[in-house]
């Protein structure tokens, strides 16, 4: 089953989720209500906020124009600062650096927002989740992943007669399941960029996400059908060293 699936080195960087509402809470550039406040708090205890600007263009007969409007930005950590909660007007976004399952992902994600929803009413034009796995080794070739995912992911490492004057080498996969969509970015990255490639690192990124007006019963629906998506393209990524490895 693919929800027993669980790997005690865990590859993932960053375990994202993303909401935006469909009509904008004003409340929000001035305050959170103390009810909220007090079950963030027990998750993400240390508070940030922060005023930014967001840069909104229009375009009428009279031509393009760029309006700046400050906006507050609520930032919440928990104590580690590997885990933290945003929220502005026009969104909700929950980041875990630190990932450890799904069921904890969960959990934290319906703990914070289940209140929204009763609070305000909520409506959402977009939900979405992604999960950014980065894959390193320390030594060897550094286009030599072979032993570890699906080859049909390297065959761009062919192209080239020299791999050694390779930059970046990145794909970009986008796959319509009806209701949803799933964006799947992969390939070496290349943190020294543009210098040839010398980092022997390989980026999973999967993100799944459906636009529209959508309730909490969608929401609730959505959350598990995303995972199980992307955890089926992340096991088809990968090979059965690779499950040795990192189990």
């Amino acid at each position: 089953m693919l929800e027993d699936i669980c790997y005690t080195k865990n590859p993932i960087k960053e375990a994202i989720i993303r909401l935006d509402f469909l009509i904008p809470i004003p409340q929000f550039n001035d305050e959170i209500p103390s009810e909220l406040i007090s079950i963030i708090k027990k998750l993400f205890p240390i508070p940030e906020p922060r005023e930014v600007i967001a840069r909104e263009l229009q375009i009428s007969n009279k031509g393009v124009t760029q309006n700046e409007n400050k906006v507050k930005e609520w930032n919440f950590h928990n104590k580690e600062r590997n885990r933290k909660l945003v929220i502005t007007k026009d969104s909700l976004l929950l980041v875990h650096n630190d990932y450890e399952s799904y069921v904890k992902f969960s959990s934290d994600f319906f703990t914070i927002v289940n209140p929204f929803f009763k609070i305000f009413n909520l409506q959402l034009q977009r939900f979405g989740m992604r999960y950014v796995n980065n894959i390193e080794i320390e030594k060897g070739d550094p286009f030599n992943w072979t032993q570890l995912l699906n080859k049909n992911l390297l065959c761009i490492f062919n192209i080239p007669e020299n791999k050694q004057i390779i930059a970046r080498a990145f794909h970009n996969l986008e796959l319509n399941f009806g209701e949803f969509n799933v964006r799947f970015q992969y390939g070496m990255h290349n943190p020294d960029y543009p210098a040839p490639i010398k980092k022997k690192a390989f980026i999973l990124d999967y993100d799944a996400y459906t636009s529209g007006i959508l309730g909490k019963d969608e929401l609730d629906s959505y959350f598990p059908e995303f995972h199980i998506a992307i955890q089926k393209l992340f096991e088809s990524s990968i090979t059965e060293r690779f499950r040795t490895i990192y189990k």
